[in-house]
């Protein structure tokens, strides 16, 4: 049996998408004695993953993916365990895993009533992120209000859903907290539907100011609490690092959010690794609420965090949601060698400072990494979005891209890439043209010692007591 505070185990119950904040409560003050509050006993999120309501949802994953555990039983049956840990049944249509009869009776009419409305087409796997169950695509709403109006951003959310996604990424600095209440009408009737992420750190009107310190943490979470029309924040993220405030005292404030029951789990956004390894054992020394996810920068185009961060989280089971997971649109094939960007385009607006600068991104590695997707792409009758998407979903660790379309039609392509799967050879050819950078010590250690990793799990004994 997993302790208090442990990942759920193969065919233990799921949590439902929503709970009151007497539920959340619950949750976070069942994991509070630090005893028994051992780091994420356990698989680790992205070592299992259940079907989507199409019965051949599970065979969508990539070909050559190391990693997880797909298990497709009968309803609610453990699903045969993978290389690094136990997969989690597929129930019957509609259901996220577990035992038969797991989800509340609500829950499951949703599932039930969403299955009925989707057209022939792509439909999301879910998986597990802490207690929380997400699609393995989450709809990014940083343009709901700005780019995109908010008749077109509730359109894309009623798509979203209908195609089986179930989490939603916003922030309170998107449009300064606009996003946040373009978002709240359409939440207002589809709240129990889906799994809600904003964040905190950067500066906003309400409260005044940025930063991490305790008292704004609260405030903050209090003013996103509002403008969303809800009574729990699902996921709640530190945007970014505050040198100005210690960081015990922001996670000790983080902790008590859920202890309050205004948060149900915690995150982390573009945290360097070392800084994560410190707060996640700050968090596991204290006894206070871990982060369950971290939300950096990855794409075909940008491999930076698979020299330090994605194998840290890997080890320490923390969930990976890919931000410009299409380097900001690069990877759709829209800028050409030699040309210049598009008007109005990321590119074309991005100023030297800011991570889609041309000097950054339109560089000849980058253009062959196009090159190599068009082709892949071409051959399978994709777009060269989809398969740089599908490439990141069979990522061993990573558990949800954030996908920030503009327009119902770029959201519309976007969800075909459930469909695209990459065999060991493709994913190879897509990776070759610009290979995350070479550092010590990690080098050495591979080229030397013949070491393709550094470390098994950081808490093998957590993950053993939960099988």
């Amino acid at each position: 049996m997993a302790t208090a505070g442990s990942w759920t185990g193969a065919g233990s119950r799921r949590w439902p998408l929503r709970t009151s904040r007497a539920g959340a409560t619950a949750w976070a003050s069942a994991r509070r004695e630090p005893a028994e509050c051992p780091r994420r006993a356990g698989p680790p999120p992205h070592a299992a993953r259940t079907s989507g309501t199409h019965a051949s949802s599970a065979s969508r994953r990539s070909v050559g993916e190391a990693g997880a555990g797909r298990g497709a039983g009968a309803a609610g049956a453990p699903g045969a365990a993978g290389p690094t840990g136990a997969g989690r049944g597929a129930g019957p249509a509609g259901a996220r895993g577990g035992p038969a009869g797991a989800l509340d009776g609500e829950a499951a009419d949703v599932d039930k009533a969403r299955e009925a409305s989707v057209y022939a087409g792509a439909f999301m796997e879910t998986t597990q992120l802490g207690p929380l169950p997400v699609s393995r695509i989450c709809l990014g709403a940083m343009l709901f209000g700005g780019k995109t109006p908010p008749d077109e951003a509730h359109r894309m959310l009623d798509r979203f859903r209908d195609a089986g996604g179930t989490f939603i990424d916003t922030a309170d600095v998107y449009g300064d907290g606009e996003s946040e209440r373009v978002l709240a009408p359409w939440l207002a009737r589809h709240r129990d539907d889906v799994i809600v992420a904003t964040k905190v750190r950067n500066r906003v009107s309400d409260p005044p100011g940025e930063g991490l310190q305790p008292d704004r943490v609260r405030a903050a979470c209090d003013a996103s609490l509002k403008r969303l029309g809800i009574d729990v924040i699902d996921l709640y993220q530190v945007h970014g690092p505050d040198p100005d405030t210690p960081l015990e005292q922001t996670l000790e404030a983080l902790d008590g959010l859920v202890r309050a029951g205004k948060v149900r789990a915690l995150g982390v956004s573009n945290f360097p690794a070392w800084l994560l390894a410190w707060a996640v054992a700050l968090q596991d020394r204290e006894g206070w609420s871990p982060f369950v996810s971290l939300q950096p920068q990855y794409s075909l185009v940008e491999r930076s965090i698979e020299v330090e961060i994605l194998p840290f989280c890997r080890a320490a089971g923390l969930g990976v949601l890919p931000w410009g997971p299409l380097g900001a649109g690069f990877l759709t094939g829209k800028y050409r060698r030699g040309a210049e960007p598009p008007p109005g385009s990321r590119m074309a607006d991005a100023g030297d400072d800011i991570e889609e600068a041309r000097h950054r991104r339109a560089i000849e590695r980058n253009f062959r990494v196009v090159d190599e997707a068009q082709a892949i792409a071409e051959a399978k009758g994709a777009t060269i979005s989809q398969v740089a998407l599908a490439w990141l979903l069979g990522v061993d660790g990573v558990t949800a891209p954030i996908v920030g379309p503009r327009t119902f039609e770029q959201l519309e392509d976007l969800l075909g890439s459930v469909d695209v799967q990459l065999t060991a050879d493709e994913r190879a050819r897509l990776e070759a043209p610009a290979p995350p950078p070479e550092m010590y010590p990690q080098r050495m250690l591979h080229e030397q010692a013949g070491l393709t990793r550094i470390s098994g799990p950081l808490r093998p004994q957590a993950a053993a007591s939960s099988r």
